[in-house]
């Protein structure tokens, strides 16, 4: 059958605005398939780390870097100055414990006082030995740190105590000997041996290490910056590695989140413990060897509006603590003008 002119027109019309309706539809199924794919492919953020401000730099205290009474950058200085902290007084007890792990002497005290900017005026170090003092050493510092955390400080002994020499030669002291874009050096003041710092990543490679300083098995290299080391390490025959230590922070904020040690046949590690709110509430130490797990000490803090007033040292083996084999105090006293 013919068509007229007037019923094509029709038709076709009745098949273009079908057609219209199933490009419509499959423009629409396009969009949610594509959308459901967006959906399905777009990553996983995990929520930022919080970490809160905190008294004791974490990379540098509990640990043999106390040792090191030239660059004193244990502590946040914003904390101390804002808090009008004047002098922490820090006694470590161990050995024999009564039945509620407590004993009656410490063994140690240390005693920083401050100035009211936060800074460091010195360190009392007082060791005992069944309630008397044994020895008795002064760390007077007589300047104010630099932008690397250096102070010029000197060592005094305390007139009438002794101090065996094993004792005095633990603690470092330096001299500044060179600072450019490079890299920072400095000299013990018994040894002569070296301690650098690497500034930049890109010179922290083993041939550009040797170029630039050169070192001897007895320097010390550190990757990084004084504040936040990336690493620490001897070298012997230029590219080996000697009493490694590596740190990890977190990369947003650059605070703390282990250390590794790597001394022969040991390897150690120290995991920083924050809480929820980003405060750190104490450090695990565990010890392997040829990545057999040895042992594992666990080491709490029992705080106070955020600032420690103990740490607990516990031996723990499995998921158990099996006893406080150590533990600390901390005193705060206050400036005049802060005190309530």
């Amino acid at each position: 059958m013919l068509l007229d002119k007037d019923d094509f027109y029709h038709y076709i019309g009745i098949y273009l605005q079908n057609m219209k309706g199933t490009l419509v539809s499959l423009f629409i199924a396009t969009l949610v398939l594509v959308s459901c794919s967006e959906e399905k492919s777009r990553p996983f953020f995990k929520k930022k780390d919080k970490f809160q401000p905190f008294i004791f730099n974490m990379q540098h205290y509990f640990s043999a870097n106390e040792f090191n009474v030239s660059f004193p950058i244990w502590f946040n200085d914003t904390i101390i100055k804002n808090r009008g902290i004047q002098r922490i007084t820090r006694k470590i007890y161990g050995g024999e414990f009564d039945g509620e792990g407590e004993t009656a002497s410490p063994k140690e005290i240390k005693t920083y006082s401050f100035n009211i900017e936060g800074q460091l005026l010195s360190i009392q170090i007082e060791q005992f030995y069944e309630n008397a003092k044994i020895a008795d050493i002064i760390f007077d510092y007589l300047s104010p740190k630099d932008e690397h955390g250096f102070a010029e400080v000197k060592r005094k002994r305390v007139p009438n105590v002794s101090l065996d020499e094993l004792t005095e030669e633990s603690f470092k002291i330096y001299e500044k000997e060179a600072y450019n874009e490079k890299f920072l050096v400095y000299s013990d003041d018994l040894s002569g041996d070296y301690l650098f710092y690497l500034l930049k990543e890109k010179h922290w490679g083993v041939i550009a290490v040797d170029s630039i300083l050169n070192p001897t098995p007895h320097d010390i290299v550190t990757l990084g910056n004084t504040f936040y080391p990336a690493k620490v390490y001897q070298v012997e025959n230029t590219v080996n590695e000697l009493n490694v230590v590596k740190y990890t922070y977190d990369k947003s904020s650059n605070y703390i989140k282990s250390i590794v040690y790597n001394e022969y046949p040991f390897h150690k590690k120290r995991d920083i413990l924050y809480d929820q709110k980003g405060v750190c509430h104490g450090y695990i130490d565990s010890t392997f060897t040829d990545d057999k797990f040895l042992k594992r000490s666990v080491s709490t803090f029992e705080m106070e509006a955020d600032i420690p007033m103990r740490v607990n040292h516990g031996k723990q083996a499995s998921d158990s603590i099996s006893g406080i084999f150590q533990y600390e105090t901390f005193e705060y006293q206050l400036f005049e003008s802060r005190k309530k």
